[in-house]
């Protein structure tokens, strides 16, 4: 019963949405053999074989996409702590622009990181895409001992 759940999801629209959005390549997940192949139209690979990077937006998607289904569409919150530094900096414009979107539909995002790109990123992006986005050094606010 859980495996039909599962798949439910891994085959939804709304899946295959956020999987794209976050990857900016692949656009559907299969189950084959217990192992599980993400692909577009022109490629295959088993999730095992691709990069950290990848399997961390895939694994962003899943979240997301499960989130959504439990809630039935309602908006919760996500918490993040350096969730994009394993992808490289294209892709973590197109995640942090997604996250965004995603905020601006209702969710609260948190995002914790210790890497200047992704904050800059963040930063300089905020003003264009984001309704509400409050940047708080944690730096600023610890004393030194």
């Amino acid at each position: 019963e859980e495996d039909e759940k599962i798949a439910d999801i891994i085959t939804s629209e709304d899946f295959s949405n956020l999987l794209i959005k976050f990857t900016g390549k692949y656009n559907r997940i299969t189950i084959e053999n217990d192992d599980l192949i993400i692909s577009n139209d022109y490629e295959s690979y088993n999730l095992e074989d691709i990069s950290t990077g990848t399997k961390e937006q895939t694994l962003l998607a899943l979240r997301i996409a499960f989130a959504k289904k439990i809630l039935k569409n309602e908006s919760a919150f996500l918490i993040h702590d350096d969730a994009f530094q394993h992808s490289d900096y294209e892709r973590r414009m197109l995640l942090i622009n997604n996250l965004f979107k995603i905020a601006n539909d209702g969710w609260q995002v948190i995002y914790c990181t210790m890497d200047d790109h992704i904050k800059n990123t963040f930063i300089e992006n905020a003003e264009t895409i984001a309704h509400d986005f409050n940047f708080i050094d944690l730096q600023k606010h610890v004393k030194s001992t």
